[in-house]
């Protein structure tokens, strides 16, 4: 889950200001020379890409 301003936007489903935000992370983090942690960046990519979160299955057992 995504905190603060980004977090609103998720909940509101407004995609174009999800990927306007983690593209300003993304800036901010190489102009301050700030390595982000790879799940950060794999996370970044993602939303970046277009591509869908993936999913977790969770089976039950029976």
């Amino acid at each position: 889950m995504l905190d603060g301003a980004a977090g609103v936007e998720w909940a509101a489903d407004n995609q174009a200001a999800i990927r306007r935000t983690v593209a300003r992370l993304q800036q901010m983090a190489r102009t301050y020379d700030i390595t982000l942690d790879s799940l950060t960046e794999d996370t970044i990519n993602l939303v970046l890409s277009g591509r869908p979160s993936p999913t977790t299955v969770r089976t039950t057992a029976t």
